[in-house]
């Protein structure tokens, strides 16, 4: 059937539209999760980026330390659409359909179209791809971009042409702004073009090597346009050169430590930030602790060369362990398993009857477990070396070791997979083939081959399927939490804590959920536990102090709040927090410096404004009352008509 169709000649655009239906029908199916209606750490960083993008705010006056193109992408659908993340992920879905249809032209290049219809189908059904399509995350944009470079890369090499090199330099440079581990690609690709396999009709150590200089400084000089805009910007932002982004060296160390597991990315250290909206906690604790340890202020640049030295002192001091950590990375990057990253892709199943479908864990994890084995039998035994084949094996393999020198997660990994899905349709195609033409003795091989393949990477060695349930229960009740759904939310958290009954955030987070219920003894209990876990929290300090206000407690909540300041002066919840107290206890002179203090601090919240009104009234200051009063309507805040009738100040409710 497929050697008919494909005989027909179906065009690239009916994949497309194949996989656009399908990424629809997933999207909808999701859009009741609570994982869908908002965003957590990776997917909220980039949101939050996009937004200050979009506000004009283009730089946070420092080196980038993430690649910035994919923020950048996102804040220009924002701002063209003028609605919320949806139509986002709306353009993430058509730019991964796009790639299924790159992905038929790009094997059609290699094989012929039986082969590119059925490497195209696989793409339409991939799960994993849809999964990160329905994210904010960097994957289908830097798949996108990577299968258009190699098109580009293709086309240049049999046209010559200086132009089309540019276009492809071009392409892997945005490829590399987007994820940083593409720039060993460029040196594969020069090399390929450079040895004879882009050009074959020149000798690599003829006359031609003028023209092949000029095409491959064509192919850098399309790179460098991509990058160097980057490189200038962390230039005038920090005074020294980085690259691309700073976040290269934590990662390192993430990956190659004593206490890395090749998989978990893990930010050193236990610094919880306090700020309203959302930190990178990778960037926060790796500061925090270099400093720490350096005993000064380090720049990015800095910050990132420290953490590289601390991953290469692992690499000396312990050589084999390290090498043996590598080698398991290698594994996990060829497991057949979807390594969680902020959560995991077989989360989705519990919305999406199509998830369930495309993504799923049994003796074979699928599609991985299938999709890996058929391409690594395909590369070794059945595929012809073509000089294409070069090229994509050499790019794979370029990508490949930029992954497992970090660490390895499925979307990590991912871009790997158009490339694999090609040899995977090539091999299985052959398969076919020889089953169709009773070939038993030609398929003996390659199918003993296939099984052990099958079975390899689908085993369970190092814990590659080791699932942190407690921490997926968490993403789900955090996101009720987010979405203020704190009943919902409540029993996620609690089914996490019976896993993990020493987790600091479900412990904290559960105290939030319960406080905002309500239910303050016990909020109370789990305060006290994550008090316990993590003593020094200023969040914890803060919010314990409510719950025993909230308890008729006050004498036990004052020290609290007074720990929280003393730890962090510029903490400002503490302070809102201790000047209501005092003010409720009539402690007026006590709350009025630490009401300025919150309002200086956070002068967007109207609450704290109000409060300060109320205290400068009862302390005499009836003017400064009035604008702090006239301060708290103009942001919305809930103010006592009585008061503002004993103030006078009922004519400043249309005051700026």
């Amino acid at each position: 059937m497929l050697s008919k169709l494909s005989k027909s000649g179906v065009p690239w655009w009916l994949i497309v539209l194949v996989a656009l239906g399908m990424r629809l029908m997933y999207q909808q199916q999701t859009t009741g999760s609570p994982l869908f209606r908002t965003f957590q750490v990776d997917p909220q960083w980039h949101a939050e980026w996009a937004e200050q993008i979009v506000a004009g705010q283009w730089s946070e006056g420092r080196p980038f330390f993430r690649a910035p193109l994919y923020p950048f992408f996102l804040a220009a659908i924002r701002a063209v659409s003028n609605a919320d993340f949806v139509t986002a992920r709306i353009v993430q879905h058509l730019l991964g359909a796009l790639s299924c249809g790159l992905i038929y032209s790009l094997a059609r290049k290699l094989f012929d179209s039986s082969v590119a219809l059925l490497a195209g189908l696989m793409a339409a059904g991939y799960g994993p791809f849809i999964y990160q399509e329905n994210e904010l995350s960097l994957p289908t944009l830097e798949i996108f971009l990577f299968l258009l470079s190699l098109l580009a890369v293709w086309r240049a090499a049999e046209r010559g042409s200086m132009v089309w090199w540019s276009l492809a330099g071009l392409f892997t440079g945005l490829t590399c702004i987007t994820r940083p581990n593409f720039l060993l690609v460029i040196p594969v690709v020069i090399l390929w073009g450079w040895v004879g396999f882009g050009f074959e009709q020149w000798n690599p150590f003829g006359s031609a090597w003028r023209k092949k200089t000029a095409l491959a400084a064509a192919y850098g000089f399309g790179a460098v346009a991509a990058i160097l805009p980057v490189t200038l910007h962390n230039r005038l932002m920090g005074g020294e050169w980085v690259l691309i982004a700073s976040q290269g060296g934590v990662n390192f160390f993430i990956g190659n430590n004593p206490q890395a597991d090749g998989r978990t990315a893990l930010a050193p250290g236990a610094y919880y930030p306090s700020e309203a909206h959302y930190v990178d906690s990778v960037w926060a604790n790796s500061r925090v602790m270099a400093e720490q340890d350096t005993g000064r202020k380090m720049s990015e640049k800095e910050l990132s060369d420290y953490w590289y030295d601390r991953a290469w002192d692992y690499w000396r001091a312990e050589p084999w362990a390290a090498f043996r950590l590598t080698l398991i990375k290698g594994y996990y990057l060829l497991n057949g398993f979807e390594i969680e990253s902020e959560r995991s892709v077989y989360l989705d199943a519990l919305w999406s009857p199509l998830a369930k479908m495309l993504i799923y864990e049994g003796w074979i994890a699928f599609p991985g477990g299938v999709v890996i084995p058929l391409a690594i039998v395909g590369l070794f035994g059945l595929v012809p070396r073509s000089r294409g084949w070069w090229l994509l094996v050499g790019c794979g393999l370029a990508y490949s070791a930029s992954v497992v020198a970090f660490f390895v997660t499925a979307r990590h990994r991912l871009p790997l997979f158009p490339l694999l899905i090609i040899f995977a349709a090539a091999m299985l195609h052959r398969i076919i083939s020889m089953v169709s033409q009773r070939q038993w003795r030609v398929l003996l091989w390659p199918g003993f081959g296939l099984v052990l393949a099958l079975y390899l990477c689908n085993t369970r060695w190092f814990d590659v399927r080791q699932i942190d349930l407690a921490r997926q229960l968490r993403v789900v009740a955090y996101a009720h939490l987010r979405l203020g759904e704190f009943a919902e939310a409540v029993p996620f958290y609690q089914q996490a804590l019976e896993l993990a009954p020493q987790d600091f955030e479900a412990n904290y987070n559960l105290g939030f959920v319960l406080h905002g219920l309500g239910r303050e003894a016990e909020a109370l209990l789990r305060l006290q536990n994550a008090h316990r876990l993590l003593p020094e929290n200023v969040n914890t300090l803060n919010l314990l102090g409510n719950v025993l206000v909230a308890l008729n407690r006050p004498a036990q909540a004052e020290p609290l709040y007074q720990q929280a300041v003393t730890l962090q002066p510029d903490f400002p919840l503490a302070y809102g927090s201790w000047g209501e107290l005092l003010l409720q206890q009539q402690r007026f002179d006590e709350a009025l410096p630490l009401l300025h203090r919150a309002v200086e601090l956070r002068p967007e919240n109207g609450q704290y404004w109000y409060r300060l009104a109320v205290t400068q009234w009862r302390c005499g200051a009836i003017s400064e009352a009035k604008k702090s009063l006239v301060k708290a309507r103009s942001l919305g805040a809930q103010v006592d008509d009585e008061l503002a009738r004993a103030l006078g100040a009922d004519e400043g409710r249309s005051q700026p």
